[in-house]
Formats: C-alpha cells, sequence, structure tokens
C-alpha cells in the first residue's frame, strides 16, 4: 500500500526515508502555513527536490526555547 504522509515533514521525513511504500514527503516551506515551523532551532533542509535528514539523534528535532517560551499559552518547563 503507497503511503503519503501528509503535514509534520520534520516527523514524516524519517518515516518515507524507512518505507518502500513512501513515495514523497509533503514539505511546507512558508510558516504561514506549517507554524509549527516556528517553534524548531532548524528547519529540514531541501536541496534540488530532495529533503537531506537530520543527522542528529531522535528524529532531529531541536526546539527553540524562546519561540515555545513567546508562544506558550502557559509557562512551561
Amino acid at each position: 500500500m503507497s503511503v503519503s504522509p501528509h503535514w509534520f515533514q520534520d516527523v514524516h521525513a524519517h518515516l518515507v526515508a524507512a518505507t518502500t511504500s513512501a513515495g514523497f514527503v509533503e514539505v511546507f516551506p512558508d510558516f504561514d502555513v506549517f507554524n509549527f515551523g516556528r517553534l524548531l532551532a532548524e528547519s529540514l533542509v531541501v536541496r534540488q527536490g530532495r529533503v537531506e535528514l537530520p543527522t542528529s539523534p531522535g528524529l532531529g528535532i531541536t526546539f527553540d526555547a524562546d519561540a515555545v517560551d513567546r508562544f506558550a499559552v502557559a509557562p512551561w518547563s
């Protein structure tokens, strides 16, 4: 069965890379569409239509603490 993941590109890039049934990663370079990206210290790198997977541990997601504080409804820690 073919899989085409939608929305969380920073997670789905790894899913697509790990399976033979996924054909592409939907990437939103515009933070007005993909507002979750505003919370990240860095975004996925896309070169010539190809996503470069992060090499840091886990999913490679690092949150920008200042952005998280700025957008938080209530303090968190």
